[in-house]
């Protein structure tokens, strides 16, 4: 999806492999975006379907992409979210 895209592929950073990624996506969207304060914007673009697979009763579980982006917003202080656009 990103092979034309202009942003260089060493600043490129793509999630999404397994639930542990999917899962851990807020914190690490976090702690990134606040470790390039000052110095990057951040281009996020957020699949709003997460599908995981997990080992309760039901075997399938959906995040929303939507709601993740909220729930980084809100962990933001206003200077790093000014930093960051979401494409959801």
């Amino acid at each position: 999806m990103f092979v034309f895209s202009p942003i260089p592929t060493d600043q490129q950073t793509i999630l999404g492999d397994g639930r542990d990624e999917i899962v851990g996506f807020e914190d690490f969207a976090v702690k990134f975006i606040e470790s390039h304060l000052n110095k990057d914007y951040i281009f996020m673009v957020v699949d709003e379907n997460l599908d995981v697979e997990n080992d309760g009763p039901s075997k399938h579980e959906a995040i929303s992409g939507s709601l993740c982006v909220e729930n980084i917003r809100r962990r933001l202080s206003p200077d790093a979210e000014r930093r960051v656009l979401a494409l959801v």
